[in-house]
């Protein structure tokens, strides 16, 4: 799931006092040019969604001509400039912890053809100035990213639409190659010593710090500060448990991920009173080390050093939602669509995970049942194989066996046939013999 910079609510803290008064600043600048849009556009007649040029402040330092109409924006460099630094920033290759940023594909297009660089895709819009960056998905069925250099140039030089936030994505290093991580691992956090029930499901990028997800799981579960911690995770049900001690590697190269449909399991251990780890999870070694490195509050997107990118109806909302009921009466209406609409793509979001799940559940016992039914035709047709060479054996035996046996009745045959030769001979001779006795016999007897 792609995510946007974190708001105000997500910074809170004694540690951010400093930097939250400046955003206050700057969030009060904004409220004061809304008010004065808002009127212009009940004079002029102008329908919602009117772009808005939104002015980066200079690093370190937040001015309150953050915003400006998009209708005008400046003319600080000319269209030559443009088309060589971003010709150069649009020709980069995905590098593992770079980030890129989701702009609709359109509008790259035509930002393409106006500054005068080759474009893919067949536009026939005339060459105009493309207009404030259009980042949602529900303008366009198709979206570009583009380098952070790239979409830092283009934000000083057309702004952002009102409305549309900045859609944030990080390079991570697959097995294939380094790629854009267009969806977030899903992970299952609890305490170590919690119940099968009590968990939450949190996302987190596989390029998050260790550190910041067992600040999150401390977070979740009211841990206080002065109370160790340190975090166990298995990237499944089956593997065992693994201790990462180092809070400043990423989590995808700790548990080597290479899918975005992994979902791993981190356990929470806390500390004893007397500075003992005992409480691992069920099945883990007990070890005695204490982890290294500081936790993070701040997740990989969470920009400190740049001016807060967020949309203008959610920074009023949270200043002082009272003061735009006053003044803007249709406010209330629109938060509570905003919030409704929100809502509702939640409710979606979480049904396709659910099925996305269920058809994962469903294929992961039919690959099994038919791996079970592999191994069972593979023993049987080994067993065949056996019974047909056996078979094949036996014949060539008995083959053998039936050609001496012939040989043996042939040559006894023979045999008997030259002894039935010399019984008729001598047979004849005694006829012969006794046919002569008896002629002598009756010549002496007349």
């Amino acid at each position: 799931m792609m995510r946007c910079p974190a708001s105000l609510t997500e910074v809170q803290g004694s540690d951010t006092l400093c930097v939250g008064t400046l955003l206050l600043h700057v969030r009060m600048s904004a409220l004061e040019l809304f008010f004065r849009q808002s009127c212009s556009r009940e004079a002029d007649e102008i329908t919602q969604g009117t772009p808005i040029y939104k002015q980066r402040a200079p690093w370190g330092h937040f001015s309150d001509t953050s915003m400006e109409l998009a209708a005008a924006p400046p003319g600080i460099t000319d269209l030559l400039t443009q088309r060589t630094i971003l010709e150069h920033l649009f020709l980069k290759r995905p590098t593992e912890g770079e980030f890129w940023y989701v702009i609709v594909a359109e509008w790259i297009e035509q930002l393409k053809r106006y500054i005068g660089l080759p474009t893919t895709r067949k536009f026939y819009h005339q060459r105009t100035n493309p207009g404030p960056i259009i980042t949602r998905r529900d303008y366009a069925h198709t979206v570009d990213v583009v380098h952070e250099d790239a979409w830092r140039m283009m934000i000083q030089w057309y702004g952002l639409t009102d409305g549309h936030k900045p859609i944030k994505l990080v390079v991570y290093n697959y097995r294939r190659g380094p790629e854009i991580e267009h969806n977030q691992n899903s992970f299952k956090v609890m305490l170590s010593v919690s119940s099968l029930e009590d968990f939450h499901h949190v996302k987190f990028s596989k390029m998050e710090k260790v550190g910041h997800i067992e600040y999150k799981i401390r977070q979740l579960y009211c841990i206080p500060k002065d109370q160790q911690s340190r975090i166990w995770v298995k990237t499944d049900t089956d593997s065992e448990w693994r201790l990462l001690l180092n809070r400043d590697k990423t989590i995808g190269k700790c548990l080597d991920i290479d899918s975005d449909f992994v979902r791993p399991t981190v356990a929470l251990e806390i500390c004893v009173e007397d500075e003992k780890w005992v409480n691992a999870p069920q099945d883990a070694t007990e070890i005695q080390e204490s982890p290294t490195g500081p936790l993070y509050e701040h997740n990989i997107f969470t920009d400190l050093t740049s001016s807060w990118e967020v949309d203008i109806h959610e920074q009023i909302d949270h200043i002082g939602k009272s003061l735009v009921d006053n003044l803007h009466v249709n406010f209330s209406a629109f938060v509570q669509k905003a919030r409704e609409f929100v809502d509702e793509r939640d409710y979606h979001l979480r049904q396709r995970e659910r099925d996305i799940y269920l058809r994962e559940t469903f294929i992961e016992d039919l690959t099994e049942k038919l791996e079970d039914k592999e191994k069972v035709l593979d023993a049987q047709l080994e067993s065949c194989e056996r019974q047909l060479n056996e078979c094949d054996r036996r014949k060539k035996e008995i083959e053998v066996e039936c050609k001496k046996q012939r040989e043996e009745l042939d040559r006894l045959e023979e045999r008997r046939r030259t002894e039935f030769k010399t019984l008729k001979e001598n047979f004849e001779m005694e006829r012969d013999k006794f046919h002569s006795e008896l002629q002598v016999l009756m010549s002496v007897l007349s």
